[in-house]
């Protein structure tokens, strides 16, 4: 060996030895693994490891490797050499004591004492561990109770809705009889009643919906006029008992044929025309619909709902839009409600990318309008719907002796020749000889619920060649109940409580 080498492993060894007096004084664990064993350890490793640095020295690493670590990966560390230059990876080992550590690893492939070794940099992320494990437990549990929260919640609306159904269904139909005036204000009242109780449950269920973020927009194509007509249409009887004019404006250059999620546009607008109802005591509603901008495939459209009521005081206008606020806060308030109406109204046009804005002064009346930007439909070739649709032959399978009375009755007066199944599997066996038009499926029925009986029924249609049209009747409204609605073979839903106007609506949409 020459003199130029000499000088040359004598500064490595001494920049090695410089290296090592570094390393001594880390944080972090250090060592080096040479032939199977560990020839340099620091103080760090050690400590980490429960032993002592002599304790370490010449002792082969696969020792202090937890059980899996030794059995399933027998190369992972005898190969290194030759397969892996580097590497970055956490592993699990024993210390001292017998008890567990995670350590995070380096490894890199250096020159020790003139042998090719590994060096190894461990860092102690057991705590890290187990927070993230206490972490992962807590989030799965906080979902396990929110999944629990909202089948509750989805339960509690099917069981309220259900009787309510009733109530609302036959006040409606009792409202289409002759009855003294004494007996139509009692209805009136029933059915206010109901509509009130039926408005706060939609309220609290949307308002859990929006905040877990589980309401979705369902974009079809409607008749805008017709749905703004139809509220209105809907509204008009609680005008008349104040002695309010309730009327439309219609702009000419408005379009009629959109495509938009039509019961969330009715919904909103549903909601600001009963407001403005309910805080006028004189005077008009007026509902106007403008296009403020229009292309030959979009229009931006304005629905406004204007009134001459109490007005809004400045106080609370800046907050109208915040949940559980009210316009009249006072002990001798003679308005209800959740307030949470107009925070659910502004979140569903904003799910629809539209904005909402007001503008009122106390004594003077408020102004409440949104703008959407919806697709237009031509209108040529569109029919208009006829006022009284008919289908010739419909089921009608519900369990509530209630709620079948209800539906068979309003959908005789629209016309439709109705029968009535119990169950599920009564429907299917029905549809079996005697093919409807037309089903109206309860979704929770005994014997066989409507999922079940949509699937055969299409079971047997696949052979049969005939295809009814079959309608989900479900408390049940969230997007994943009405997802799986479609996937079981269903044409359409409609939630309940169903009224006289919601089967005209339904019926006119699916007039063939």
């Amino acid at each position: 060996m020459n003199r130029e080498e000499e000088e040359l492993r004598r500064r490595s060894r001494e920049s090695e030895q410089r290296y090592l007096a570094l390393v001594e004084t880390a944080k972090d664990g250090v060592a080096i693994l040479q032939s199977e064993k560990t020839v340099f350890v620091n103080r760090a490793m050690a400590d980490i490891l429960g032993y002592t640095v002599e304790e370490l020295q010449d002792r082969p690493y696969r020792e202090y490797l937890m059980l899996d670590e030794r059995t399933t990966s027998p190369k992972r560390y005898g190969g290194l050499l030759e397969d892996r230059p580097g590497y970055t990876r956490e592993i699990k080992v024993q210390r001292k004591d017998g008890t567990a550590c995670d350590l995070e690893i380096s490894g890199a492939v250096i020159q020790h004492e003139d042998q090719p070794a590994i060096l190894v940099i461990a860092r102690d992320v057991t705590e890290r561990k187990r927070v993230e494990e206490e972490l992962r437990g807590a989030k799965e549990a906080a979902e396990a109770a929110n999944r629990a929260k909202d089948e509750f919640l989805a339960n509690m609306g099917h069981e309220l809705r259900t009787p309510l159904s009733g109530i609302i269904g036959m006040t409606s139909l009792l409202q289409h009889t002759e009855t003294t005036p004494q007996q139509r204000k009692y209805v009136r009242t029933v059915s206010r009643s109901a509509r009130a109780l039926l408005t706060i449950i939609n309220d609290l269920l949307d308002f859990s919906s929006i905040e877990a973020g589980r309401m979705s927009i369902e974009p079809v194509p409607f008749d805008l006029k017709f749905a703004v007509d139809d509220v209105v249409q809907v509204l008009s009887a609680r005008a008349m008992e104040k002695k309010l004019e309730l009327s439309v404006h219609y702009s000419l250059d408005a379009p009629r044929r959109v495509i938009g999620d039509a019961g969330r546009i009715r919904q909103v607008l549903t909601n600001l025309v009963d407001n403005a109802i309910k805080f006028t005591n004189e005077g008009h509603v007026l509902v106007t619909v403008e296009c403020e901008e229009k292309t030959r495939d979009q229009a931006r459209i304005k629905l406004s709902v204007e009134d001459t009521g109490i007005g809004i005081p400045e106080s609370t206008l800046d907050r109208i839009f915040d949940k559980f606020t009210r316009v009249d806060t006072s002990p001798t308030r003679r308005h209800g409600g959740t307030g949470l109406g107009l925070a659910i109204s502004k979140q569903l046009v904003e799910l629809m990318s539209g904005s909402m804005e007001v503008h009122s002064h106390p004594g003077d009346g408020s102004a409440f309008w949104f703008v959407l930007s919806l697709p237009v439909q031509s209108d040529i070739g569109v029919a208009l719907l006829e006022d009284r649709p008919t289908y010739s032959r419909v089921l009608v399978a519900e369990d509530n002796n209630v709620n079948q009375e209800v539906a068979a009755t309003i959908l005789r007066k629209l016309g439709c020749d109705v029968e009535v199944a119990g169950d599920g599997r009564q429907a299917v066996e029905m549809t079996g000889d005697n093919p409807y038009d037309l089903i109206f499926m309860d979704c929770q029925m005994p014997i066989m619920d409507g999922f079940e009986a949509t699937e055969e029924i299409r079971r047997r249609e696949r052979i049969s060649g005939h295809h009814a049209k079959i309608v989900a009747m479900t408390a049940h409204t969230a997007k994943e109940d009405r997802d799986r609605c479609l996937e079981a073979g269903m044409d359409d839903y409609i939630g309940k409580p169903v009224t006289y106007e919601d089967f005209r609506a339904l019926l006119q949409r699916l007039r063939p």
